[in-house]
């Protein structure tokens, strides 16, 4: 896929070094699972397992609603800080614009696309519904 760019950063980088072509497409297949295990108030990790990268983020509900983020790396590069905390709602909102991003650009790039039955199956998975 070209035409886009895919950015993640913190844990004391601002910019980690992922990239579309298979970074984004390793976060695509796990955020259906992950946004309805945090929705339900459950643990959820996600994993940049791509050579370079190959960090995973353990997302852990704490206290009001609350995300405990914790990051580790199977590299050199350590994390500073190794968690943070943030909103649930930021959160999910934050990944399902992820996903509706993906569809707006796929759909524009292959207009065909818009009118997969699974493309609707993940979307609807990608929402929570």
């Amino acid at each position: 896929m070209t035409g886009g760019s895919f950015h993640v950063g913190g844990f004391g980088q601002l910019a980690w070094p992922v990239d579309v072509e298979t970074d984004l497409l390793v976060v695509l297949e796990q955020l259906p699972n992950c946004i309805a295990l945090v929705s339900a108030g459950t643990s959820c990790d996600l994993d940049f397992y791509e050579q370079g990268v190959e960090r995973s983020i353990h997302c852990v509900p704490v206290e009001d609603e609350r995300i405990r983020l914790e990051c580790t790396s199977a590299t050199d590069w350590t994390p500073d800080p190794m968690a943070v905390e943030v909103s649930g709602e930021r959160l999910l909102a934050n990944w399902r614009e992820v996903v509706l991003t993906f569809v707006r650009f796929a759909s524009d790039r292959w207009p065909g696309i818009a009118e997969s039955e699974t493309l609707d199956d993940w979307v609807a998975g990608n929402r929570g519904d």
